[in-house]
């Protein structure tokens, strides 16, 4: 996958060339579409049923792969509903998780590592206090096996606007406000899971990646025209603080005039390194890496052997990736190198209405 990945990201971010692979990945893509329109008529007309929750369920997803903040967004949301009062549990994919196991965190004590849930399941525990997090392939019978433990009033289900076999009261898309539709082609051509006619099926579209409320207006407008029950709100995601790896908070002042290496493992790095730029740190390297990319101990000393060649002390890397390098901690100290992350969080512009839309839509 690994050798594979920088070609696919070529072809489905239209780079220059490759006419011959992006003509056999056009041709997938409509193989893929019709994949995808037999499992919506079968969901549709009853041969495949949806299943439904004990609770008020809400989804959020995308439309485009990766790189909207859908993590972040979901701890906001969870977050959000707590403050309320509202028992709250989170359901994920639980995606190259080594475990059939549901119950990564009962709220309080987090019960798989890393490898075990899935980067994305430990890192919504590792941040989300008070709140469960399930995570499971089969989302209806991953909650139907704790439900009782923790009766909740609402479930957040992680990345699953394309999940149509649970049944949920709203859905929440994001769109990237740098690219929010992708090339305008499905997988594997482009970067699309379905086309956007399925924003019919949401209720609410956040714009992330918005640096100022007044930006985006022109994509809020065309879906506001395209889809004019649709209920559209702008965000983005703000760095809170800078963490070591063993969890020590960092001044970013600390690091202003010192030269990083910076690393990720995302489907869109980009928006990485631009938080980096962002911060004004001075990175001279940059490398990336698969998304949900299992570091090994082959890479990270690969990482330390370009820091010391280059005479870099500190490494910056995504929190996403920070659970994954936990147990290679020993061999950052044994080189004198320090690795951290930004902790990030989502903002809403329209914080307010969004409350009183989602009170409102829920009965609250």
């Amino acid at each position: 996958m690994a050798s594979f990945y920088p070609l696919f990201y070529k072809i489905t971010h239209d780079e220059p060339g490759y006419h011959f692979l992006k003509a056999v990945a056009y041709g997938l893509s409509g193989g893929y579409f019709l994949g995808l329109k037999l499992h919506q008529w079968l969901y549709k007309t009853g041969w495949l049923k949806q299943k439904s929750a004990p609770c008020h369920t809400i989804s959020v997803g995308n439309l485009v792969l990766g790189g909207v903040g859908k993590t972040p967004f979901t701890m906001f949301l969870a977050r959000l509903f707590k403050n309320m009062g509202k028992k709250v549990m989170v359901v994920t994919r639980g995606y190259k998780g080594q475990t059939n196991h549901p119950l990564v965190s009962n709220g309080y004590k987090t019960l798989l590592t890393p490898l075990e849930a899935g980067d994305e399941a430990y890192l919504l525990a590792k941040n989300l206090k008070g709140i469960p997090i399930i995570r499971g392939k089969n989302r209806y019978q991953a909650i139907m096996s704790v439900f009782k433990d923790f009766l909740p009033d609402i479930i957040i289900l992680d990345d699953a606007f394309q999940h149509y076999a649970l049944k949920r009261d709203l859905d929440i898309v994001l769109l990237s406000a740098h690219s929010p539709f992708g090339k305008g082609h499905l997988l594997p051509r482009g970067r699309f899971r379905e086309p956007i006619s399925a924003l019919n099926r949401a209720q609410a579209v956040v714009i992330t990646h918005v640096k100022e409320e007044n930006q985006g207006k022109k994509l809020k407008k065309f879906l506001k025209k395209r889809f004019p029950d649709l209920t559209v709100f702008t965000g983005d995601i703000e760095v809170e603080k800078m963490v070591s790896i063993q969890g020590k908070e960092i001044e970013l002042s600390a690091l202003s005039d010192k030269c990083l290496l910076a690393f990720c493992g995302l489907a869109e790095p980009v928006y990485f390194y631009q938080t980096c730029k962002d911060l004004n740190l001075g990175i001279t390297h940059f490398l990336s890496y698969p998304d949900h990319h299992r570091y090994t101990k082959k890479d990270v000393l690969h990482l330390i052997e370009i820091a010391k060649k280059n005479k870099i002390d500190t490494l910056i890397t995504t929190e996403k990736d920070m659970v994954k390098l936990l147990a290679f901690s020993p061999l950052f100290t044994e080189a004198n190198c320090s690795i951290l992350y930004p902790s990030i969080t989502m903002h809403l512009y329209q914080i307010e209405a969004f409350i009183s839309w989602i009170k409102g839509k829920l009965g609250f």
